[in-house]
């Protein structure tokens, strides 16, 4: 990697703590501009020790899923399938609102680094509806978040959410199924390109009898095929976990990784000279991703021009970002679930198995007027009111109507003691956008307000501001 030439200003500050957690509290601001670059991502980068718990019913829902299908009278069935919905719902939900609720950017990190991997390893819960199968998945994308992408390559490869989600409970000797092998090259280890149509029989068969029993891994010896397989150039009896090994031997597969990951966070393709440059330090550090990260963080292409500022915020995001730099609870029941829905990213809802597309189509026409849906309900719950007794009627009225009260207070959550209209916008215009408003707008925008602000006027500049196209790029 070269000599790091980023110069560690306010604006290079902001754009690492946005992108690595996709938000920022201003002490965190203030902290990592005066701590510096290396320090900040060391921070970023140590270890955190969050970890997801069960649901409730976790040992519950896994008794009973023991017992097998055929012996459960039609009531228990219903009943079972009815939990398990509920279950999937409640976990999805407890998910998101663990993400925006994270107190410190080294948590913030490691999950949208766990958010990653399921974008990358997709399952969808309306064909795998088991609670058990998708937090034990969960789980394994926050315990290799920022660990070995080897080892939870390997750990993919025989998970029971995983095996259903693409059929491979199906892959027998006799009557081979090639979407898992096919998968695991094209979207989880190579990319397209990197292997031929044989391998992907080939890779089929060594994966025959990889299944799953009741909510663990199975392995069915007698639907396995013990025979010599030929797979990207070499022979053997291969399984499952030396058909991985194989995969990880290739050069395309660290060259993939670090493209994919380089995109998640600097929302461009790396270049033919950076993907070699950072595959190298992925198979350096024998696939280890933690090594990979720091390199991006301190690259200096990742605060060039064509980064900053030019990645339209994914609705996951959208919310985590404005949720933790705002210092707002989103927490509500359904409120984040049904949020997430509408703008497109609710987690195990991907559109197919190839994950979200990313970009553009998180703002055509439907989701940016339910992100402007949104910050205008933000604006009509924090406008400021004539006295208490207004503020409590409109919550009262905001209630019965089914919408959600959202608190926001900018005073706490950007302490600046600044009165006068422009340099306060100025400081707002800085803290709040990736792409700053220019001097033109800050002036026409200055006008619609007094020259000096009182609270009130501050908290109404401050919400007029997030519905500006600026606040949907970071």
């Amino acid at each position: 990697m070269p000599k790091s030439k980023v110069t560690w200003d306010a604006f290079s500050c902001m754009h690492l703590l946005r992108r690595a957690g996709d938000g920022f509290t201003y002490n965190e601001f203030r902290w990592a501009q005066k701590a510096g670059h290396k320090k900040t991502v060391r921070a970023i980068l140590s270890p955190s020790t969050f970890k997801p718990r069960p649901f409730s019913n976790y040992k519950d829902i896994k008794r009973r899923l023991e017992r097998p299908w055929g012996k459960l009278d039609f009531e228990e069935r219903q009943e079972l399938q009815k939990d398990m919905r509920m279950e999937v719902e409640g976990l999805l939900e407890d998910w998101v609102i663990g993400m925006t609720q994270s107190r410190y950017m080294n948590d913030a990190l490691l999950h949208k680094m766990a958010f990653f991997w399921h974008s990358l390893f997709v399952v969808e819960a309306q064909k795998v509806r088991n609670p058990v199968l998708i937090y034990d998945q969960i789980s394994l994308f926050y315990k290799y978040a920022l660990g070995n992408y080897a080892d939870l390559l390997k750990e993919m490869v025989r998970n029971p959410a995983l095996i259903m989600y693409l059929d491979n409970q199906r892959n027998r000797k006799s009557h081979p199924n090639e979407n898992f092998a096919r998968e695991i090259m094209e979207l989880f280890s190579l990319g397209r390109g990197n292997y031929s149509e044989e391998d992907i029989k080939e890779g089929a068969r060594a994966l025959t009898g990889y299944s799953v029993k009741h909510t663990e891994f199975q392995f069915k010896k007698n639907f396995h095929d013990f025979g010599k397989k030929h797979i990207l150039g070499v022979s053997g009896n291969w399984d499952g976990e030396e058909f991985i090994e194989i995969i990880l031997d290739q050069p395309a597969c660290s060259e993939y990784i670090a493209r994919r990951i380089w995109g998640y966070f600097a929302g461009t393709e790396a270049s033919e000279e950076l993907t070699q440059e950072l595959a190298g330090i992925l198979r350096k550090n024998k696939y280890e991703v933690k090594p990979l990260l720091y390199a991006i963080f301190m690259h200096p292409e990742f605060y060039s021009t064509k980064v900053k500022g030019r990645m339209i915020k994914s609705p996951m995001s959208f919310t985590v970002g404005f949720t933790r730099q705002f210092n707002v609870d989103l927490s509500q029941p359904n409120y984040l679930k049904r949020l997430l829905r509408n703008l497109g990213q609710l987690p195990y809802h991907a559109p197919n198995v190839k994950g979200w597309p990313g970009g553009r189509t998180w703002i055509d026409t439907s989701r940016l007027t339910t992100r402007q849906a949104f910050t205008a309900h933000i604006n009509s719950l924090n406008k400021a009111y004539k006295n208490d007794m207004e503020k409590k009627r409109a919550m009262k009225k905001m209630k019965m109507m089914g919408k959600s009260n959202v608190e926001l207070n900018i005073l706490k959550a950007f302490p600046v003691k600044e009165s006068d209209t422009v340099p306060y916008l100025n400081y707002l215009n800085e803290f709040i956008f990736a792409v700053p408003l220019n001097s033109n707008q800050i002036t026409k925008l200055s006008k619609s307000y007094p020259r000096r602000l009182d609270d009130s006027g501050k908290q109404t500049l401050f919400l007029a501001m997030l519905e500006l196209p600026n606040y949907q790029l970071m």
